[in-house]
């Protein structure tokens, strides 16, 4: 564990060296504060702020953030060492935010967010949607916990060591000012458990090869032309995700029955047949169910239990179809009708379900 810090200042010949010397920082715990909350990839690559001093049951939450893979982080500044009391603090105003639904932790961020340096969110489940079109409100959990300070006593490293190894997302974050030429450097260090970024590769890249192995596969079955025209006709929800062998299409998310669901339908490339097969999830046919039942008199649908996408209470199943150049010829307006039938019922939900969030906070 590092316990000091110290720094010199060497001249371009390396002839001399000066030490900067450590700044004060037990009274400037509230500056610290407004230059994270400026500047929160200090903190975190990607993080965003929604939160500060925010009020819980058992005091005020210094600074909450959501960060790049969509986690709900808290964190905790002291000025001094951090200690057990502070751990303890810290955890305590996690397990409140995870005893909250998910519809109360979005009412709870959007009525708490727009002040002090933090930005607006009147909807916070709509603004999570817009950044994180894969994810829902479940995914915010579990809350990651970031504790800041000069530092850390044996017990608050003992407890935050313990939790770590038990699973728990939790991190010791010391910052140590120094003066130099009038100015305050800052230097960070992590101590304890700091999450590392998933993979060296940005989204961007993943996506590009993706898309590089859809062209390769596509001009090897020769459908170059059916799937760039199946995947124009059915580009009709809010976001894409791009999969190893295709597109799924989410619509922000919203609440059908008593869960949140995101995922429409999908169009991936077949690579025993060479053919694309279009899938819609058990929200989508729940939310048209009375058009599902009528296009299945003409299309081949058949149903399957979905590996991953949620059922509702009325539809277990994921409908598909396969498509080749005839099947395609034949029901393209039927199919993407339909597609657009479960972005238009899907979008009216969502505004159903906006509209009583309001009623209900006011």
């Amino acid at each position: 564990m590092i316990n000091e810090i110290r720094i010199w200042a060497v001249d371009s010949a390396a002839n001399s060296v000066e030490p900067i010397l450590p700044t004060d920082w037990k009274e400037t715990e509230g500056s610290l504060e407004n230059v994270l909350v400026k500047n929160p990839d200090m903190l975190m690559p990607g993080l965003t702020l929604v939160g500060r001093q925010t009020p819980t049951e058992s005091g005020y939450l210094d600074l909450l953030g959501v960060d790049e893979n969509g986690k709900l982080v808290v964190f905790e500044l002291k000025r001094e060492k951090l200690t057990r009391k502070a751990v303890a603090q810290a955890i305590d105003y996690c397990s409140y935010l995870e005893s909250l639904e998910e519809s109360e932790l979005a009412i709870h961020i959007s009525e708490r967010s727009g002040s002090a340096g933090i930005i607006q969110i009147s909807d916070f489940e709509e603004w999570y949607g817009e950044r994180y079109p894969e994810k829902e409100l479940t995914d915010l959990r579990p809350v990651r916990t970031v504790l800041v300070g000069l530092g850390a006593d044996a017990a608050a490293q003992r407890m935050v060591g313990f939790l770590s190894k038990s699973g728990v997302d939790i991190s010791l974050l010391t910052f140590h000012g120094y003066q130099c030429d009038n100015r305050t450097l800052l230097a960070r260090h992590s101590e304890e458990g700091e999450a590392q970024d998933v993979g060296s590769r940005s989204k961007q890249q993943r996506y590009a090869e993706r898309r590089r192995r859809h062209a390769e596969l596509i001009e090897r079955f020769g459908i170059v032309k059916l799937w760039h025209d199946v995947v124009k006709e059915l580009s009709v929800s809010d976001h894409e995700h791009v999969r190893k062998l295709g597109f799924t299409f989410y619509m922000h998310s919203t609440k059908i029955e008593n869960s949140n669901y995101a995922g429409s339908h999908s169009v991936v490339i077949e690579q025993d047949s060479g053919n694309i097969r279009l899938t819609f999830y058990p929200a989508a046919v729940h939310l048209c169910y009375d058009e599902f039942k009528k296009v299945a008199t003409t299309i081949p649908f058949e149903t399957q239990k979905p590996p991953n996408a949620p059922p509702t209470s009325k539809v277990q199943n994921e409908w598909y179809c396969m498509l080749d150049d005839e099947k395609w010829r034949t029901h393209k307006k039927t199919l993407t009708a339909l597609a657009i039938a479960v972005t238009d019922a899907w979008r009216e939900k969502r505004a159903e379900s906006r509209k009583k969030r309001r009623e209900a906070a006011s």
